[in-house]
């Protein structure tokens, strides 16, 4: 049983890098040396679901110490504020509806007058350093390649004004 329980660990870590085979492997182990300590084989039984919750929480406190933390997508942002980049702005052509209603021509009740597809900008703030971020609000209208400062961030995205 130890020898399946570390062959389980060593599995868990080298090749699948999860928690969960640790758990039970951690809780094999503690019940092997449970038999080996003699217990009688009822006690062992009620003793394996208090051995798997130990086992839990020792690998999960184990994980939390070894486990390298990423930093999410808004953590650091915040530097931003104050400093100025330029806009760049992408147009995209809205034609969904006529791939979705495109059948709709060969019925002559249907068939109106043909719509303009619309057309949706994006605006994104380029800094310097070649980071990229997405523009929430603006108060003036802008162009391609105007000059704007960062007043605040916004659930990730950047509130402009344009510079002066």
């Amino acid at each position: 049983m130890i020898s399946l329980g570390i062959s389980l660990v060593i599995l868990d870590l080298k090749i699948l890098t999860s928690e969960y085979l640790t758990t039970v492997s951690l809780a094999l182990i503690m019940m092997a040396f449970s038999n080996m300590a003699g217990l009688p084989p009822t006690l062992q039984l009620w003793f394996t679901p208090l051995l798997l919750l130990i086992s839990y929480f020792a690998t999960n406190k184990f994980y939390s110490k070894i486990a390298l933390k990423e930093p999410a997508y808004k953590d650091g942002i915040d530097v931003r504020v104050g400093q100025y980049g330029s806009v760049l702005i992408k147009e995209i052509k809205n034609d969904t509806s006529d791939f979705f209603y495109g059948y709709k021509k060969n019925i002559d009740i249907e068939t109106k007058e043909p719509r303009e597809a619309s057309i949706d900008k994006t605006y994104k703030i380029k800094f310097e350093d070649g980071e990229v971020l997405p523009i929430k609000e603006f108060n003036e209208p802008l162009m391609h390649g105007d000059r704007v400062k960062v007043i605040r961030i916004f659930n990730g995205a950047a509130v402009v004004s344009k510079e002066t």
